[in-house]
């Protein structure tokens, strides 16, 4: 190997190795992709079922892209896309018909920038008065321009940093972000569009397919003006993110290693340099790699050539700095490094490249992100089939945290109004009708005069006008729509069903059609255990005990992932190897659907609904000051106010009541036994421990062993002091206890 390494194409295989073991290959990229796509279409299903008019969110960078690793962490870029607001590039466009308020794009410059001309018919609207201290007056008679401050003034950037358009926000757990909010675009401007045809004609890449796919891309503009310019507080630049996402998935394996290594370079060496951090930006590594492929012969990118390209992208850099000027790949007319470099600058950044260059490979060993230079010099590398495998289940798993995360913000944001007051609520006898996602389905359904129920309602209309509209080869989108139906569903059903039982009533048609309709989404989710709770509660024991032998059966499948991200703690188990393996034949949220088993939560206008047991754990913050809440914090505070656990316990906890409510002693021991389980502690129910401990107390007491449930009860406030309902069930159990002292 030594030997091997003295030579350009022994160092390039010995690189490729490394970078594969590091998780930079075909496998893993196109399972992030796919993962992160997915994880985008989910969000924009979500967001589409909260409001009539919603905002398009999306990602771009290195996570979506797969050129990254674990040691170069890189942030991510999300964009929030205001579909209220539509901006005009040519004077013949039509005004899209989603828009309330519209701008033409005017003062276009050869950097990239423009001017928002207002043109916008609605002059009476909330949004045009909401608007109107931001325009700043033109000398041309009536005319008007958008201020870049737009988004800049909610008192965000009082509290975090602003990079160009974007704020920089950093999350508890360390994760980076940079939040941009933008307008959609008509069309490209014929600028930039004649001017990228005509680039291509001396171009070798991208293909002729690929640039009609990418002239087929949106565009918008984001709040930033040119560096110094006169008009830089009225002016937008133009980005073209989707089209650079094509772009960088066309790239093959060894032209995203270079990209990583050029990325190696810059936080290793050029960072480094006196006064030079942050000159030279992965975006510029980025635009770098662009004109060297586009100038090289696809047959040259394999991986035996892997370092000569890589030093053909240092060079093009290195150009680009000498000259002071780096082209924008689509705008060439958008030099990146404007007003960036001064003499002394760029006489630094270009002697460290060629000093680079020079080495002739040497300086890769001085890379310590990743322990790069450490594995260069390994001659005994081992393979790196595990590390795939690990590294796919790791992305698997953060699609599947992102998916509760969102399942767990929609029911705060329906119970936002009711989380102060804890409001009795007054139920109306309910119309009778059955919720179904499909053509027959009657937007005239009265589920209950109640916000909350009003406010799910609206969700599933506005699900079902998407689901309508939405092509059938849009796969991943029809995924997401069926993972949100089956939780919709399931919340109007038990709404529904809480609201029976409170009456004193038989659970309705509708309540079972909704409750059925979410167990049809997927195959283990909390629909199954909260059915199960409600025919317990109207003594239907048969239909009870076939629901908890069903579910059982399918949790003791080994290729069910517990999921759990209440109270802000993201814990998971279950044996995923083969959930790779699956991604060939089925969806992420495919996967998703069949194969996780998420925890069973109820909200306070669900309570009669939930076991008697469980309803104390929506009243753990009476004893204490309500939770003070940030920006990151705001699920965690107002998951207190639910009643939710695991599938497992619950499970276990339903079985015990069940069986010992048909006198079957034996089996209910077993189910305590079996929720009595240590290995809670250390698996999915660490952050619930506080409520199994209760439920076991309860359970007790239902015994007789009063003592015993209060020792259980105080070891519940152990784990967890503050928002505890044991100590609800403290106070219960010594009136218990007092009542029994006096009868005897």
């Amino acid at each position: 190997m030594a030997e091997a390494m003295n030579t350009s194409q022994g160092l390039s295989l010995k690189i490729n190795k490394v970078l594969n073991h590091l998780g930079l290959n075909d496998e893993i990229i196109s399972y992030r992709r796919k993962c992160k796509l997915e994880e985008e279409c989910n969000e924009n299903v979500f967001f589409h079922t909260r409001s009539i008019r919603p905002m398009e969110n999306f990602y771009f960078g290195s996570q979506w892209e797969g050129t990254t690793t674990d040691g170069i962490n890189s942030d991510l870029d999300y964009v929030s896309l205001n579909n209220t607001i539509g901006v005009l590039t040519n004077s013949s466009d039509q005004v899209p018909d989603d828009t309330d308020y519209t701008f033409q794009m005017d003062k276009f410059t050869e950097q990239g920038y423009c001017c928002l001309r207002d043109i916008s018919f609605c002059k009476e609207s909330d949004l045009c008065k909401s608007l109107s201290p931001l325009f700043t007056k033109h000398h041309k008679p009536n005319t008007s321009y958008l201020m870049n401050s737009f988004y800049f003034r909610n008192g965000l950037c009082d509290k975090n940093e602003r990079e160009g358009p974007a704020f920089y926000l950093k999350s508890p757990n360390k994760t980076e972000l940079n939040y941009l909010k933008a307008f959609f675009c008509t069309a490209w401007p014929p600028t930039v569009s004649d001017t990228f045809l005509i680039s291509q004609t001396k171009r070798v890449w991208p293909s002729d397919r690929l640039v009609e796919d990418v002239l087929k891309t949106r565009c918008f503009v984001v709040p930033k003006g040119s560096d110094n310019g006169p008009d830089s507080n009225i002016e937008w630049r133009l980005s073209f993110s989707f089209a650079e996402r094509l772009l960088m998935f066309d790239l093959n394996i060894v032209q995203i290693r270079c990209y990583v290594l050029m990325k190696y370079v810059k936080i290793t060496f050029l960072d480094t340099l006196p006064g030079c951090k942050g000159i030279i930006s992965s975006y510029i590594c980025k635009t770098a790699l662009f004109h060297t492929v586009s100038q090289t012969p696809k047959y040259d990118w394999t991986e035996v050539n892997l370092f000569h390209n890589f030093n053909k992208c240092l060079c093009t850099l290195q150009k680009f700095v000498n000259e002071g000027n780096c082209p924008h790949f689509i705008m060439p007319m958008n030099n990146l490094l404007g007003h960036k470099l001064d003499k002394q600058k760029k006489e630094n950044i270009a002697f460290e490249l060629q000093r680079i260059i020079d080495s002739k490979g040497v300086t890769l060993f001085d890379i310590k992100i990743d322990k790069f230079g450490e594995l260069l010099r390994d001659d005994n590398m081992q393979g790196s089939t595990e590390v795939i495998v690990n590294k796919q289940n790791e992305l698997f798993y953060q699609l599947i945290e992102h998916l509760e995360r969102k399942k767990s913000r929609y029911s705060t944001y329906l119970l936002k109004q009711n989380l102060e007051s804890k409001a009795n609520i007054n139920w109306q006898s309910p119309h009778q009708g059955v919720l179904e996602l499909d053509n027959n389905y009657s937007e005239n359904i009265d589920i209950r005069n109640n916000k909350t129920c009003q406010r799910v309602k609206e969700s599933f209309l506005r699900l079902r006008q998407l689901y309508d509209r939405t092509p059938r080869s849009m796969e991943e989108r029809h995924c997401a729509i069926q993972v949100w139906k089956g939780i919709y569903s399931t919340l109007i059903g038990s709404l529904l069903s809480s609201a029976d039982i409170k009456d004193g009533h038989q659970i309705s048609d509708e309540a079972l059609a909704c409750l059925h309709l979410g167990m049809e989404s997927t195959n283990v989710a909390s629909t199954h255990l909260k059915l199960a709770s409600i025919m317990f509660l109207i003594g239907n024991y048969d239909s009870t005990r076939i629901i908890l032998d069903d579910i059982s059966a399918k949790l003791d499948n080994t290729l069910i992932a517990h999921i759990c991200q209440c109270k802000g703690i993201y814990k998971r188990n279950g044996k995923s190897l083969e959930f790779s393996q699956m991604l060939t034949k089925k969806t992420c949220l495919e996967i998703v659907k069949d194969n996780v088993a998420d925890c069973v939560v109820y909200s306070s206008e669900e309570v009669n609904s939930c076991p008697k047991e469980l309803q104390y754990e929506m009243y753990r913050t009476a004893f204490n000051k309500k939770p003070i809440v940030d920006i990151w914090s705001t699920e965690i505070a107002e998951f207190l106010y639910f009643a939710s656990l695991p599938q497992l316990p619950f499970l276990y906890f339903m079985k015990y009541k069940l069986y010992k409510q048909l006198g079957m002693a034996e089996q209910a021991s077993e189910a305590m036994i079996k929720l009595i389980n240590p290995d809670f502690v250390n698996n999915m129910c660490k952050g619930h421990m506080d409520t199994i401990l209760n439920l076991i107390g309860q359970c007790l007491e239902q015994e007789g062993k009063c003592q015993l449930a209060l020792r259980i009860y105080y070891h519940s406030l152990k784990r967890e002091p503050v928002y505890n309902a044991a100590k609800i069930l403290i106070c219960c159990n010594l009136v218990k206890q007092f009542n029994i002292r006096n009868t005897l």
